[in-house]
């Protein structure tokens, strides 16, 4: 299987959060973030129409116009530093890679814009909105802040799309509305099922993630199990979220959202897998993750942090499917960074390096790019102690 193709534009929205700051060092930190995201938002409304749009055939004048504005969104983004991120996320490296891959990811869509590979540019700008859904789902804070887009005029929506773009202006109660609307939908099922599946997830995210409500969630499953149009395969997932959720509800002793308690809900889901990247925990997993992001948003110490950082990269391992492409592998390298020549840092070299021989693998063999290889040597030097 070949390296997944990584599109990230999870900045979008950041800004959104100043909404809910207050305190005067805040406020002067949020100025300068809210002002660069006011013009990326404007960017983004420019490329909408393109991006969702089914027009497949465009004149000269119009690619033009269009790659004017993908470069204009690329300038913008290119200004925004990590650092900006920070009173929000806290010290989580997925700021960082995500304003990193933004420019490069809009970029490879004006190039291929100009190549006349319309399908694929617009693909690559929409999969964006997808990435934009990641980061958003990780905390509701600044959700009040919402970026007016109107009322999708115009925009040839899927209830997918659709669900993204109102996680990425942070009108949560809106796409969970939207959600359970769909997923009981039995003509959805039928023409769209990859894209059902793909809602299905999403919803799991929302509901354990932001603003948890494992009741609400538990119920949307029963009355998705009820539908006859359902695959089974698709049913067996829900069954075993369902389970989750009908536990965690009518648990009296909740977890500790702290680093034991995030190990003791990775061990609990661990013990009830059957394989590595068995499925049947992912509701316990994404609890997992809460409680190690919000550790994120705190001081810790270098040795804490390379914990959080090798256990998050363990559980996205798990929940890529979910719609984390990738993202294990960003924390593997910052645990190395963060802690080097430590076992720690061994631990997350010999994640990280079976991550990337897997991602280059395919049945002629292996095939890593040279750049790639001298990245990864680089990482072993840092990260394996002296003998």
């Amino acid at each position: 299987m070949m390296k997944r193709l990584v599109v990230v534009f999870a900045v979008v929205g950041f800004g959104l959060l100043t909404g809910c700051e207050s305190g005067p060092k805040k406020a002067e930190k949020s100025v300068s973030w809210s002002e660069s995201m006011q013009g990326l938002s404007q960017e983004v409304k420019d490329v909408l129409p393109f991006v969702y749009s089914r027009q497949t055939s465009y004149t000269a004048k119009e690619v033009e116009s269009t790659r004017t504005k993908l470069q204009s969104f690329a300038r913008v983004a290119h200004k925004i530093s990590p650092e900006m991120g920070q009173p929000f996320l806290g010290d989580d490296p997925m700021v960082k890679f995500s304003l990193e891959k933004m420019s490069q990811d809009v970029s490879r869509a004006d190039k291929a814009l100009s190549m006349g590979q319309v399908r694929y540019s617009k693909g690559v700008m929409k999969t964006v909105m997808g990435h934009c859904f990641r980061c958003h789902s990780v905390t509701d804070v600044g959700s009040k802040a919402h970026w007016q887009v109107g009322r999708f005029t115009g925009l040839s929506l899927s209830p997918l799309e659709k669900t993204e773009l109102l996680v990425a202006t942070r009108k949560y109660d809106d796409a969970k509305k939207l959600l359970e609307s769909s997923l009981l939908n039995a003509d959805y099922i039928q023409n769209q099922p990859f894209d059902y599946e793909a809602a299905l997830k999403r919803y799991l995210v929302l509901t354990v993630r932001l603003k948890p409500d494992p009741n609400r969630a538990s119920e949307t499953f029963r009355k998705v199990l009820d539908m006859r149009a359902l695959p089974y395969y698709l049913s067996q997932k829900v069954e075993h979220w369902k389970k989750s959720l009908d536990f965690w509800g009518q648990d009296k002793q909740k977890i500790n959202p702290s680093l034991n308690g995030a190990k003791k809900m990775v061990r609990k889901a661990r013990g009830s897998q059957s394989f590595e990247k068995d499925h049947v925990a992912d509701v316990e997993f994404l609890r997992a993750t809460s409680m190690l992001h919000n550790l994120l948003m705190t001081k810790t110490p270098s040795t804490t942090k390379a914990q959080i950082f090798y256990m998050l990269g363990e559980v996205y391992e798990v929940l890529d499917e979910l719609g984390y492409w990738g993202l294990h592998e960003t924390y593997y390298e910052s645990c190395i960074r963060e802690t080097p020549k430590t076992q720690m840092s061994s631990r997350c070299f010999r994640r990280l390096q079976e991550s990337i021989y897997l991602g280059y693998s395919g049945s002629s063999g292996v095939h890593i790019p040279p750049e790639e290889m001298s990245r990864l040597n680089s990482l072993r030097a840092m990260a394996l102690p002296e003998k």
